[in-house]
């Protein structure tokens, strides 16, 4: 879910992995419609369930989003004010497993930071497509099964990712070791 911070009235966008698609919800009046479905976000069953569109976020008039068994990270442009689709979605990354993301400003442009899931990673993709392991790996437990992550909000931590985890339960670590959930900082300075 993400929400347009200048939007009048005030929107949340909602992904929904089942249909494959973009929900537009007035938080005002409770009013909502589709906002957008583009074949990226079409559910398939590569992951086992049939799931498509995954995490969703906003940043300066373009929606982010992953879809997780697809393996692609994409986004499309919004008016920031009115929420309405200004263009068609375009494919940043593929070949990225994603449970979830966050994404941030970086040198003057948007860098997704993406939550590896069974890979064990958090991935770096900027907008040309490249990507960069900064933590984990396959066969490591630093962030096993990572779900998702938050920047930190103060001065103090703003380059800190608080990655949460799920122990690498749907994929134990070198096929055996499994551990309780957690949530990880890592500090990443542009």
């Amino acid at each position: 879910m993400a929400h347009l911070p200048s939007s009048s009235p005030p929107l949340l966008l909602i992904s929904d992995s089942g249909l494959g698609l973009v929900w537009r919800l007035d938080a005002a009046t409770g009013n909502y419609s589709v906002h957008y479905r583009h074949e990226t976000m079409a559910p398939t069953t590569d992951l086992g369930l049939l799931l498509g569109i995954n995490g969703l976020r906003y940043l300066d008039g373009h929606v982010y989003y992953v879809n997780s068994p697809r393996r692609l990270f994409a986004r499309y442009p919004v008016d920031p004010r009115t929420g309405a689709v200004a263009g068609e979605a375009r494919v940043l990354a593929e070949g990225v497993l994603s449970d979830d993301f966050n994404v941030r400003k970086e040198n003057g442009g948007p860098v997704g930071y993406l939550a590896g899931l069974n890979d064990n990673v958090v991935t770096r993709v900027t907008l040309d497509g490249a990507k960069e392991v900064v933590a984990g790996g396959l066969n490591s437990s630093t962030v096993a099964g990572a779900t998702s992550g938050a920047w930190g909000r103060t001065a103090v931590d703003e380059d800190v990712l608080y990655v949460t985890t799920g122990g690498a339960s749907a994929a134990p670590v070198n096929g055996t070791f499994v551990e309780g959930g957690k949530i990880v900082a890592l500090t990443l300075a542009e």
